[in-house]
Order: C-alpha cells, then sequence, then structure tokens
C-alpha cells in the first residue's frame, strides 16, 4: 500500500458524519424502492419532512418518506432478556403533529456498513405516520422526539413486509371523472 496507512485508517475507520449517515440511508431507500419497481424521486436538502417522493409505475397516489437513518446504536440487544431488543430513531416533535396516509418514515439501520458487512446491514422499516405518532405520543414527555420500537414489532414492518404496507398505501382506484354526466 503506498503512502502513510495511518492516513487510511483514520479516513476508513472515522465515524461518519450525521449528513454523511442520513445521505447514506436516504439513497440506499430510495436504490431499494427503485430496485423495487417504483418510480423514486429525491428531494433537495432543506426539504421540510420529506426526503423522497415515491409513486408506482402507473403514476396516481404518490406518497412522501422521510427517511431517519441510525448506525450502530439504534440497535439494543439484551443478551439477559431478548424481549427488551428494540430499535430506536430520533424523529424530532415534527411526529407528533397530524399524520397522513400519504406520508410515512423509511427508518434505515445502517450499523457499520458498509465497514463491517455483517447482518443486518442494512436493514429498512417502512413506518406510516399514524403509527409514528401513536408511538410518539405513548413515550413520557422527556422522550417525545424518540420512536422506538420491539424486535417483535419491527418484523411488521422490516424489508419486504414494511414495502407491502407502503405499496398498500400507493394502492389507488382508477381516477373518476366527475365532470362527465
Amino acid at each position: 500500500m503506498d503512502g502513510d496507512p495511518s492516513v487510511w485508517y483514520s479516513f476508513n475507520m472515522a465515524k461518519p458524519h450525521k449528513t454523511s449517515l442520513a445521505a447514506c440511508g436516504e439513497h440506499y431507500v430510495a436504490s431499494y424502492l427503485s430496485g423495487m419497481g417504483l418510480v423514486v424521486a429525491l428531494t433537495r436538502g432543506g426539504a421540510p419532512a420529506t426526503d423522497i417522493i415515491v409513486t408506482s409505475q402507473s403514476g396516481g397516489r404518490s406518497v412522501s418518506l422521510q427517511v431517519k437513518s441510525g448506525g450502530p446504536y439504534s440497535h439494543t440487544v439484551s443478551k439477559r432478556n431478548p424481549k427488551n431488543n428494540q430499535w430506536t430513531w430520533r424523529v424530532g416533535a415534527s411526529a407528533s403533529e397530524k399524520p397522513s396516509e400519504y406520508h410515512w418514515y423509511a427508518f434505515v439501520f445502517i450499523g457499520d456498513w458498509p465497514r463491517e458487512n455483517r447482518p443486518p446491514n442494512p436493514e429498512v422499516f417502512f413506518v406510516s405516520s399514524g403509527f409514528v405518532k401513536k408511538t410518539v405520543a405513548e413515550n413520557p414527555d422527556s422522550q417525545r422526539d424518540w420512536f422506538w420500537m420491539s424486535e417483535e414489532t419491527a418484523a411488521d414492518y422490516s424489508g419486504l413486509a414494511g414495502f407491502r404496507k407502503l405499496v398498500a398505501a400507493l394502492a389507488t382506484n382508477e381516477f373518476e371523472d366527475t365532470t362527465r354526466s
């Protein structure tokens, strides 16, 4: 290897900056959904509450996604009591506002990926804003900015299971032309 190995180590082993972690999650979700056949558009940086807009190949209804990315700290594992295992992401105060059937969250567990390639890296959970609001509202006041799910609950929203829920939100009846008599 050419050059000073300490430079390579510090570059490759440094903790990712939160904006890099967020961008990694957004691009991962966009590629996942595109790979599943949906039409995906990343919004410009700074768009409030929406990172990705998703629709089907046939058009029609669209859904906005807010992506929340987490590193290794997002998954808590209790070896003594596995029922306490949970996934956690900070969502902010806006999560407790009025939910919409057309606004969803994509919670991404990046973990140490791609530096370490241990499963489950990455893992994505597609969750409706209504479920997020309900969960956040049940938290004590000091934890209202946090969304969490037990591993048991998370299985209903992980990967393909969550994707199916998102696709159901995109499902729509054909446009009904009400201008005809």
